[in-house]
């Protein structure tokens, strides 16, 4: 018969790897499964604002440190801007400055974090859920017992589809579902602003993005039209 771990997490992004640092940190004996090796990309722009920094250090005490330590940062700014495809339309400040941060390394730090707190994490695809029995199957065949089952395995999450077939939930909702595309191009101060930058008018339904970094620039559409 399989081990029984006090929680199964489904998902070891930055949600199930905060569930599960907070969960060991408890002595609980906890098993994190995610579908990709560490470390994956993972579309996004990487911006933290400082409430966001201020309530993950209260998880991960030293958090800023750690991401200057490992270089994790790629730019730091405490201006934002709104333009459309034709021109700029708005120019702000913040009293705090976002800071963009390589979002692969980023998810790699709290994985590298959560596994030092004594959860076990392996890269296991989760084919099925059984809420009765409390366990999950992956794509390998093999079976994880838990007491409780965590999702945070994103937007077409199994836990998700699994509890709305249980009628515990809602089923998921597709409507409004949107795709996006994002790419990196060779940074030049010339093309691009030092700061943040959001675009609407320029796809249907949706708006772009242009985020500076250390060395590329990182650009991306996202639109519901689809």
């Amino acid at each position: 018969m399989s081990k029984l771990y006090d929680v199964i997490i489904i998902g070891c992004g930055p949600a199930g790897a905060t569930a599960g640092l907070l969960l060991a940190e408890k002595g609980m004996d906890v098993l994190i499964l995610e579908k990709k090796p560490f470390p994956r990309f993972k579309l996004c722009a990487g911006m933290l604002t400082r409430k966001t920094l201020d309530l993950c250090s209260t998880v991960y005490p030293g958090l800023e440190d750690e991401l200057n330590r490992l270089e994790i940062i790629r730019n730091i700014s405490d201006r934002y801007a709104i333009s459309t495809g034709r021109e700029r339309l708005y120019t702000g400040g913040s009293r705090y400055s976002y800071v963009l941060v390589d979002r692969e390394r980023y998810d790699q730090m709290w994985h590298a974090r959560v596994r030092e707190a004594g959860a076990v994490v392996f890269s296991e695809q989760i084919v099925r859920v059984d809420i009765p029995e409390s366990r999950v199957t992956a794509k390998s065949g093999r079976v994880y017992r838990g007491r409780f089952i965590l999702g945070a395995d994103g937007g077409s999450s199994r836990v998700r589809k699994t509890l709305a077939l249980e009628k515990v939930v809602r089923p998921p909702w597709s409507k409004g579902s949107a795709l996006a595309l994002e790419t990196f191009v060779p940074r030049e101060k010339a093309l691009f602003p030092d700061c943040p930058e959001l675009f609407t008018g320029v796809v249907p339904d949706g708006y772009a993005w242009s985020f500076p970094g250390s060395s590329r620039q990182r650009l991306g559409i996202c639109s519901a039209a689809v």
